[in-house]
């Protein structure tokens, strides 16, 4: 017996199972791209949280970028203005100098206050310079206009220092000086400025072999003490602190009594 199946029926079963085949299929792409999906999303959240921490961090360094470059023009700011306080400390050491130049251990000076200071109308003190120790100077028998040169030309030298602050000039004029009177009235003196200048100018190395020469050359020079002094002190501010500290012994030791002495102590104390 042949049985038969409405139409209708046949199509709602049909369609039925139309439908748990979409199912089964929806299931089944929920199966195999949900997990994948998840994960990409895991991995562009981790990404998102790792760029954000890397432009947090490159904001970070742009910031200390920015303030080790105000930190740096700081630096230079301090290092002009410590180079200005150097000027200015040399300007007063000179200074300090000049005022002091009428002391025991710098004769000539005073020599040449005294002649500067003297009556227009007194040509005889006006061109003549008083006679010189013989120890110090070769040169008494020179006529006096020659004298007169020599005195000139430190005069000059030393106002090219301690007035016009002509660093370079004035070590010229000392060098041509010494050079024409190696052994003149003011020599001595002139080795010693020449000394300071180059101290002036922090050129430490030939401020030391001046004032080295003046105590190798001119023994019995009245600026002898300074200028050991000045020698302990350029080593002292090299950092050399044991040269500084035989300088100073045996500055006190040889000439226990001169004011470059008493100095020479007070720096013992602070190395």
């Amino acid at each position: 017996m042949i049985t038969t199946r409405a139409p209708g029926r046949a199509i709602v079963e049909q369609s039925w199972n139309i439908d748990m085949l979409r199912y089964t299929l929806i299931i089944l792409l929920m199966m195999l791209f949900t997990p994948a999906s998840a994960s990409v999303w895991s991995r562009l959240d981790i990404l998102e949280k790792r760029v954000d921490a890397v432009s947090k961090m490159s904001q970070r360094i742009d910031k200390l970028q920015t303030q080790n470059n105000q930190l740096n023009g700081e630096i230079e700011e301090l290092k002009h203005q410590l180079e200005q306080m150097k000027e200015q400390q040399r300007e007063m050491y000179l200074d300090i100098e000049r005022r002091l130049g009428d002391n025991p251990g710098d004769a000539a000076d005073s020599e040449i206050s005294a002649q500067m200071d003297a009556p227009a109308d007194d040509a005889a003190t006006e061109t003549e310079l008083p006679s010189a120790p013989e120890s110090v100077s070769s040169q008494s028998a020179s006529a006096p206009a020659s004298k007169r040169d020599e005195h000139d030309q430190y005069q000059h030298a030393y106002d090219l220092l301690m007035k016009k602050r002509d660093f370079q000039k004035a070590i010229d004029a000392f060098q041509a000086l010494l050079k024409t009177y190696p052994d003149g009235k003011y020599a001595d003196n002139a080795q010693f400025w020449l000394g300071e200048t180059y101290y002036a100018k922090n050129e430490l190395d030939n401020a030391l072999k001046e004032f080295q020469q003046l105590v190798d050359n001119y023994r019995d020079s009245p600026k002898v003490p300074d200028a050991v002094y000045k020698v302990g002190y350029i080593h002292k501010t090299k950092g050399d602190l044991e040269k500084a500290r035989k300088v100073f012994e045996g500055l006190i030791e040889h000439y226990p009594n001169s004011p470059a002495a008493r100095l020479a102590a007070m720096r013992l104390e602070t190395l």
